[in-house]
This record gives structure tokens, C-alpha cells and sequence, in this order.
């Protein structure tokens, strides 16, 4: 993999894997980290009030609903 830090480099790939391809289209790729800190009371609240048996796991639906917010900020 050749990374864009390295100009020439990139430019000689670019061109041999890209310009030189006969396709009409690239995949380009976009990592993004994000960490997000939950207090232990807070997992213990709904741990103490979750049930698999009654209304699903209420913990994995706050971790749902945080994870889709932390979506809807990165867009």
C-alpha cells in the first residue's frame, strides 16, 4: 500500500493502478476512531435494570443509541 505522505510514490502508483486501468471509478477508504466513556454507574443502572427475558437488554440499547449518535455527529 502506498501511502499519500510519500508524493512521488503515490503519483507513479496512482497512475499505474488508476490512470492506466481502464476503469471509471476508485474505492477510497475513510477510518475514523472514536471512543466514548461511560461511567461505571451508568453501565450499573442499566445492567441492575436490564432482563434478556423482560423488554430486551435495556444495556445494549443505550449502546445502540450512543453508537448511532456518535453517527449522526461524524456526518
Amino acid at each position: 500500500m502506498v501511502g499519500a505522505g510519500n508524493v512521488n510514490s503515490f503519483s507513479a502508483s496512482f497512475a499505474k493502478q488508476f490512470e492506466n486501468s481502464n476503469r471509471s471509478y476508485a474505492h477510497v477508504s475513510f477510518g475514523y476512531e472514536t471512543t466514548a466513556y461511560i461511567p461505571l454507574d451508568v453501565i450499573e443502572k442499566y445492567e441492575k435494570t436490564s432482563s434478556a427475558n423482560k423488554n430486551g437488554d435495556r444495556l445494549a440499547e443505550f449502546v445502540s443509541k450512543l453508537v448511532l449518535q456518535l453517527i449522526d455527529i461524524i456526518k
